[in-house]
């Protein structure tokens, strides 16, 4: 009884325990999941000692112990319920509590809902999503991270069923295209889908563009400048109907159509690519082919570059062959459009740059060092610079390159003499630099190799020979160098240039013609000159160039035809002579070399010379032609030609013309330049042939311009001046000019402008005043090697008018006496009056100082008896005068003179003592070929009178002159009738 009731009692306390315990909280994360998703149920139980739940799903209402916090695949709780997704999996649970030996369940939770949908599809990519047949594509089906798949299954949109691959597989363009049974250009479309326990949905489509090949993009070259040219050649497939081609510039990211090989300039690929030098073209291009009805473009070739640089420089070097102690020039010639900060000069074999001004200067030596080479050496150099560019500095392109043969300096080869025989010696001199030290040098012969003598050697031409393996006569060729030790090495020079040494068996002759132009009746004189150290008395002589040799003396005169009948030839001709001899050598008598060709010019008859004297004249003036003839040949007309016309005139051989007939023979006007030529004509046999013309002579042929004569003033008396001014022309510079007086008819030699007074002017025109004294004048000048005369002026006149003068005389009775003296002269007669009479003082004109002290011209005791007592006196006087002394003359001598002017200084007339009725007067006229020292000439200007002149002279001559009379009473006068 007390055991029930203590059962009673537990089984009450435990129901009031499950009673009092409360549900579990359940949840469930996530509450969406697939097939291969997870779920975590958690059964939140309110003791901590609950290990284990009750997990029952309402649909099976089956119970499944699990712990608490339970994880499960959306797979197995469709298998618990037994369901399939998509499906709604309610969810309860419960714990228990363990008090004893019994079990308690506490309540259930609520329901919680697991929504189980389809696995999720998988992601397909494609890269990359255009292809070319060979090209490969990799297929990625990407599979959900909690699915672990091996295999995919790819649906092709063209092909059934799907195929099985790897979740990731690469294909070519071409297997693609068999596995849809497509051709190129094709787009393939796929999708991707896996198996778990179930098909998965669909990936996405996606689609891969089969192409046909890219074309190939290449440029030549890859390094231009602006004005250089490039080749872009885009190279499609050959089995592509290509229609066009565009190249793509990457950077401006634009198309240009071209034809697919097309050549740019450096600038138009700069203005295409809208950059600027200097840059990087990137190129791409693409084409563009008919597919089936439309154009399809092609995939992008492969990118091209090409670098565009500003020009190069340009290398010289100047010189290009120099010796190391020599300098070359280093002209690294930058484009002027730069602005460059350095120049560099590269060693090709070094391959080392140095940085230089851009135009440098350096030594062979240095040259070498710099290209650690040693001469003799050819130094390979090129150039480039930089340049500022975009806040950089940029290198251009190398230049030319530029050789530099580096050698030691080539001796100089002299050899004396040129021309020897076996047995003479010949000088060789190889002259070495004066830099350079040698005792030793290296001679060549072409023929016989190197011997090494001192650099001057001199050697016999049997030696010489020897040494060349040549033989006489012959030509031994000979060059030479030496060797100069430079640091560790002893390099050879240059060789000299080849010097040649004439080797006779004997030594030409030198054969002289004398003269070298002759007639066919003049000789010749041929002189066939051995050498000194040869005794000969015959030469062979070669006449016209023909195969007959003759032996003659070594010297030979032959006339014109024998030499002309030896050549076979006819005058005019030139006969060519050239002659040998033989000399007898040990047992050998060779003939020596010709020598050198002579010419002798065999003229039917020779040129004659022609004079011209002189050379240089006015029209007015004269000139000699001498047309001289050979001395051989006597002629008395000769031809000449005057002003080159196609007209000859017969002459004298020696003919006279003036200016004007010159001028008028050659139709030419003055100034002008008159060439003369003559010949002459001769018999020869029964030919009478004309000479050729003479050298031409020149005739200058001068006009000279008269000058003015202006006098001031024109109305004088004798006491009074006047002043002549023979202007010439500006352009002729004379300090003397010549006045000619129309009365005397004869010249004085003044300065062009000159004073005089009236005295001195009727002196000099031997005239009396009142008179009217006309005058002209002219000047000479040089013109050419000439002095010309030019013509007169125009005629000036000078009123001298008279002049009362008180003179206080006493006279004594005397008688006037009138002695007339008729002088006579020809007309070619230049000799000047000189008066010498008492109390008078008379000076030449080149005093230009006259003293005159006149007396009355008429006396008043004329005027009476006087008359008749004159009469008796003059016969009384004449015959004592004759007399006493025989000083009076009634005529003087002809002068036979040239038509010059003589004047010249004669003593002064004497006084008579007192009471002396001598009357004395003297007059003189002087030869211009005898004058005396100090005389001066004058041309005389007008000798066109051809008759004599007569002069009177009057003498008054006083009985018994006071001695006052005597001093003042000299009369003299000169007139012309």
């Amino acid at each position: 009884m007390t055991g029930h009731l203590l059962l009673l009692v537990l089984m009450y306390s435990f129901s009031e325990i499950r009673a009092q315990a409360p549900p579990p909280k359940l949840t469930v994360n996530p509450p969406v999941i697939t097939e291969t998703d997870s779920v975590t149920l958690n059964c939140q139980t309110p003791f901590d000692s609950v290990s284990q739940c009750y997990f029952y799903t309402v649909k099976e209402q089956t119970v499944r112990v699990f712990s608490c916090l339970k994880t499960l695949p959306g797979t197995e709780l469709l298998l618990m319920t037994h369901q399939s997704s998509p499906a709604e999996v309610k969810v309860r649970c419960y714990y228990s509590v363990n008090l004893g030996e019994f079990s308690y369940t506490s309540p259930h939770s609520d329901i919680s809902s697991i929504t189980i949908n389809f696995p999720p599809p998988p992601k397909l990519t494609v890269n990359p999503p255009v292809i070319a047949e060979t090209d490969s594509v990799t297929l990625n089906c990407q599979t959900p991270s909690s699915v672990s798949v091996s295999q995919c299954y790819f649906h092709f949109m063209r092909r059934k069923p799907p195929k099985t691959l790897s979740c990731v597989k690469t294909l070519t363009g071409t297997e693609l295209l068999l596995m849809t049974h497509q051709t190129s250009p094709a787009e393939v479309e796929v999708t991707c889908f896996y198996l778990v326990a179930n098909h998965s949905p669909e990936s996405n489509v996606s689609s891969i563009s089969i192409q046909t090949p890219p074309p190939k993009l290449t440029v030549n070259p890859l390094v231009i400048t602006e004005t250089d040219s490039v080749t872009l050649n885009c190279q499609t497939p050959s089995s592509v109907s290509v229609s066009q081609c565009y190249f793509y510039t990457v950077k401006e990211q634009t198309a240009k159509v071209f034809s697919c090989v097309k050549t740019l300039t450096g600038t138009e690929l700069l203005n295409m690519a809208r950059q600027s030098s200097p840059a990087v073209v990137e190129l791409t291009c693409y084409y563009t082919a008919e597919h089936r009805g439309g154009q399809y473009q092609s995939l992008q070739s492969n990118i091209s570059s090409i670098t565009i640089q500003p020009p190069p420089p340009k290398l010289t070097v100047n010189p290009p062959v120099i010796t190391e102690t020599d300098s070359v020039t280093l002209n690294c010639q930058t484009p002027s459009s730069v602005s460059v900060s350095q120049c560099y000069i590269y060693t090709v074999k070094e391959q080392t740059a140095k940085v230089f001004p851009c135009v440098k200067t350096l030594t062979g030596t240095e040259l070498l060092n710099m290209a650690r080479q040693s001469s003799p050496a050819v130094v390979e150099l090129t150039c480039y610079y930089t340049a500022e560019h975009r806040g950089g500095q940029y290198q251009s392109l190398q230049s030319n390159m530029s050789s530099i043969t580096i050698q030691p300096p080539p001796p100089k080869l002299t050899v004396n003499p040129p021309v020897i025989t076996e047995t003479d010696s010949v000088t060789l001199n190889c002259q070495t630099p004066s830099s350079v030290s040698v005792s030793q040098c290296y001679f060549y012969t072409l023929s016989g190799g190197t011997k090494v003598f001192s650099c001057l050697k001199t050697l016999t031409g049997t030696e010489l020979l020897n040494m060349a393996n040549q033989s006489s006569p012959a030509v031994v060729k000979v060059k030479c160098s030496y060797a100069v030790k430079l640091g560790e090495k002893t390099p050879q020079s240059p060789y000299s240039d080849i010097s040649s040494i004439t080797i006779n068996t004997v030594l030409p002759p030198k054969l002289t013609v004398t003269p070298p132009v002759i007639t066919e009746t003049d000789s010749v004189t041929l002189n066939c000159q051995t050498p000194s150290s040869v005794s000969v008395s015959q030469c062979y002589l070669n006449i016209g160039g023909t195969n007959q040799v003759q032996t003659f003396p070594c010297v030979k005169t032959l006339t014109g035809t024998e030499l002309l009948n030896m050549a076979n030839q006819s005058s005019p001709a030139v006969v060519k002579v050239k002659c040998s001899y033989a000399v007898k050598l040990g047992e050998k008598t060779p003939q020596s070399p010709y020598s050198d060709i002579s010419s002798i010019t065999i003229n039917t008859v020779l040129p004659p010379k022609l004079t011209v004297t002189p050379p240089v004249i006015t029209e007015t003036d004269s000139v000699t032609l001498n047309c001289q003839t050979p001395s051989s040949v006597s002629v008395s007309q000769c031809y000449l030609n005057i002003g080159g016309t196609n007209q000859v005139q017969t002459f004298p051989c020696v003919k006279t013309l003036t200016g004007t007939e010159l001028l008028n023979m050659a139709n030419q006007s003055s100034p002008a330049v008159v060439k003369v030529k003559c010949s002459y004509a001769v018999k020869l046999g029964e030919k009478t042939p004309q000479s050729p013309y003479s050298d031409i002579s020149s005739i200058t042929i001068n006009t000279v311009l008269p000058p003015k004569l202006t006098v001031t003033p024109p109305v004088i008396t004798e006491t009074d001046s006047v002043t002549l001014n023979c202007q010439t022309p500006s352009s002729v510079s004379v300090s003397q000019c010549y006045f000619y007086t129309l009365s005397e008819k004869a010249f004085r030699d003044f300065p062009c402008l000159k004073t005089l007074t009236g005295t001195e002017l009727l002196l000099m025109a031997n005239q009396s005043s009142p008179a009217v004294v006309e005058i002209t004048c002219y000047y000479t000048v040089k013109l050419g090697e000439k002095t010309s005369q030019s013509p007169p002026s125009n005629i000036s006149s000078i009123t001298i008018n008279n002049i009362v003068e008180t003179v206080s005389t006493t006279v004594q009775s005397m008688s006037t006496l009138t002695m007339t003296e008729t002088v006579t002269r020809e007309t070619n007669t230049a000799g000047i009056v000189t008066l010498t009479s008492a109390n008078n003082t008379v000076k030449t004109a080149s005093d230009s100082n006259v003293t005159v002290r006149w007396m009355w011209k008429v006396l008043v005791a004329v005027t009476g008896l006087g008359v008749t007592l004159g009469v008796t006196s003059l016969g009384l006087v004449l015959l004592c005068t004759k007399r006493r002394s025989g000083k009076c003359f009634n005529k003087r001598s002809q002068a036979s003179v040239s038509g010059d002017i003589m004047m010249t200084n004669t003593d002064y007339g004497r006084l008579l003592p007192p009471g002396n009725g001598e009357g004395y007067s003297m007059v003189s006229s002087v030869r211009d070929a005898d004058g005396p020292s100090g005389s001066e000439k004058l041309n005389n200007w007008d000798p066109q009178n051809q008759d004599s002149d007569t002069y009177h002279m009057y003498s008054t001559i006083s009985e018994e002159p006071a001695p006052s009379a005597l001093k003042d009473a000299g009369y003299s006068s000169l007139q012309a009738h």
